[in-house]
């Protein structure tokens, strides 16, 4: 029997009281998009359609696909549409995994949805180390050796959550040589790829059949509550992802899609309004670590997200508790990743909140002794 288990960072996410933050450091995507934002962009109540007309809109507006495949360069048949990159990670977990001694090979330190989406299927997990001490990259030979019989897939993520960086180059070809050596695929979550802007380049999916890539507009474009998300692979693929689907819904909030559109067709102000959202976040971070050198991290690639390493002997959750209790300050306890003794920080506030939010981690640490 499958067993679904309590998701605690959502759960601690979702009950936390917002009057008793003031310097919300743990918000790890841009604001939300405002309604006046919108109908500034040009959206009218006349391009609200409630449902689809044709049989191509029946997995997904045929619209929204097209637009994503063009933004992604990816063909629209290699898109399956879900309800944002959370339910893309137990979607892929769900067709993935036929039954519980199937096995998944998951990065660690991971967000946990990963390694809950896939406890709830499996008994077979492995875990392919992320060292702080390889700049977070995931080492392919590592990844060799952990492959058995009957490994059907790994789950990686790029940017990586919860450090910021990105797999480099060198790190994906052997990854890729190691899929496709060994018969398995790689399924990588991009959401926060999409900060990068330029720079992102293609979703993995496009170097190989052995990679599916999943996103959504949800961190990078203020599109949160709007939940479009989406898994690319194969056409084979697509067609297992959209039709196990059909178990979790019937249909997707089409209103919502069509804002979505909407939104993709004016994707060059969304990402103008990203990156003045963004700003120097994590510069002012940056400074801020050079200036506290009990502390660790490598250096994010693009993003808002960090993570750090406290000074040893600290417990994060205890100094994360303190954090908010005191100074009203919120941080991710490294606990929730599965790796006690780091937090991880947001930059993706206003800069002179992220200041007096740092400014109240460093009287924090004083307070814990360093």
């Amino acid at each position: 029997m499958n067993k679904i288990l309590k998701v605690d960072h959502i759960e601690w996410v979702k009950l936390l009281n917002p009057k008793s933050i003031k310097y919300p450091l743990m918000i790890s995507g841009v604001p939300s998009l405002k309604l006046k934002e919108l109908l500034k962009m040009g959206f009218r109540l006349n391009q609200m359609k409630l449902y689809g007309k044709s049989p191509d809109d029946s997995y997904g507006p045929a619209a929204l696909r097209q637009a994503l495949g063009r933004y992604y360069n990816v063909k629209p048949s290699n898109i399956a549409m879900c309800a944002g990159a959370n339910m893309a990670i137990y979607l892929v977990c769900a067709a993935l995994l036929q039954n519980r001694d199937d096995e998944v090979i998951i990065e660690e330190p991971c967000y946990e949805p990963f390694r809950r989406s896939a406890q709830s299927l499996t008994d077979r997990i492995r875990y392919l180390p992320r060292r702080i001490a390889n700049c977070w990259q995931p080492d392919p030979d590592e990844l060799d050796k952990l492959i058995t019989p009957r490994t059907r897939f790994v789950l990686l993520s790029d940017l990586h959550n919860p450090s910021g960086v990105r797999l480099q180059p060198e790190t994906i070809k052997g990854l890729v040589r190691v899929a496709e050596r060994r018969g398995i695929l790689i399924a990588v979550d991009e959401v926060y790829k999409d900060f990068l802007f330029s720079e992102r380049g293609e979703p993995l999916c496009n170097q190989s059949p052995r990679l599916i890539s999943f996103s959504s507009l949800t961190k990078v474009y203020g599109l949160g509550y709007m939940r479009t998300g989406w898994v690319m692979s194969t056409p084979k693929l697509t067609y297992m992802f959209s039709r196990t689907y059909d178990y979790m819904s019937a249909n997707d909030a089409y209103p919502a899609q069509m804002i979505s559109l909407h939104c993709l067709r004016h994707i060059n102000k969304l990402v103008t309004r990203t990156g003045k959202r963004v700003g120097n976040g994590r510069q002012i971070i940056k400074e801020w670590i050079e200036s506290e050198p009990k502390l660790e991290w490598v250096e994010p690639d693009g993003g808002i997200i960090c993570f750090i390493k406290l000074p040893h002997g600290i417990n994060s959750r205890k100094f994360c508790a303190h954090l908010l209790r005191r100074y009203k300050t919120a941080v991710v306890p490294g606990d929730y990743f599965g790796s006690p003794g780091y937090i991880r920080v947001a930059g993706g506030v206003k800069p002179k909140l992220i200041k007096q939010g740092l400014k109240n981690i460093s009287a924090a640490l004083r307070k814990f002794g360093c």
